[in-house]
């Protein structure tokens, strides 16, 4: 008796964590993007060309770093309570089809924040960079444009999107008999993503940026729902 007690505990103060840190996750994620906008003057542009983001100089350096480090935490890192305690509810009724989603779900986590990471450091460095007397501009340009297109189109819009898109497509499938509207939404998350990796795996520019778009507000409110449930004690997959 006492045993199954502690095990019912530890699954509620699993859930309500999960709760917690989900619905965290999703104000970090669109502070994300405010912080670096804010930085350069609110040019949105800069998320389609961020090579504009180096016309800012060392002005938007600091605002460059945070908005990325919010995005490792928003986007990646307060899911991972998440990753854990859907692999637990779905292990119960599929443990097949738990291990695939967990596997995607954590390749998502990591290679974004990983992505994040790294331009963290590599974009104030390249903005702190620009504006010193006899930089060499070109050069410093075109690094900034070849690590930002390996992290943007290769981690992110292909690798990390088909990532949480397998995992999601997953998550709402089992979620579909018995939570309708939120599996719903699941799927359009997933199906945003994986029209953003086809996209840009085909160069398909126009529309892999309304994919994204789709992504980038869709799967923070995504979170956002899920850890409303997580917290009133409703089960995402029963």
């Amino acid at each position: 008796m006492t045993a199954m007690t502690t095990t019912t505990t530890e699954a509620a103060e699993s859930r309500r964590l999960a709760g917690i840190t989900a619905i965290v996750s999703a104000p970090i994620a669109f502070a994300s993007a405010a912080v670096t906008l804010s930085g350069a003057d609110w040019d949105s542009k800069i998320f389609e060309t961020p090579t504009r983001l180096l016309e800012y100089g060392a002005a938007a350096a600091n605002a460059a770093r945070i908005g990325m480090v919010l995005d490792v935490i928003g986007y990646y890192a307060l899911l991972v309570p998440v990753l854990l305690l859907l692999h637990r509810a779905m292990a119960r009724h599929r443990p097949d089809l738990a291990g695939i989603a967990t596997f995607a779900g954590a390749t998502y986590i990591i290679v974004g924040a990983t992505g994040a990471g790294i331009l963290s450091a590599v974009w104030p460095s390249a903005l702190n960079d620009i504006g010193d007397v006899g930089a060499d501009t070109a050069g410093i340009t075109a690094s900034f444009d070849a690590i930002t297109n390996g992290v943007v189109l290769g981690m992110w819009n292909i690798v990390g999107s088909a990532a949480i898109a397998v995992w999601l497509l997953i998550v709402g499938r089992m979620a579909w008999g018995t939570r309708r509207a939120f599996a719903g939404f699941t799927f359009v998350v997933a199906v945003a993503a994986a029209v953003d990796t086809i996209a840009t795996a085909l160069d398909v520019g126009s529309i892999s940026s309304i994919a994204l778009q789709v992504y980038i507000y869709a799967a923070p409110l995504w979170a956002a729902w899920l850890g409303i449930d997580l917290l009133r004690g409703n089960e995402p997959i029963s």
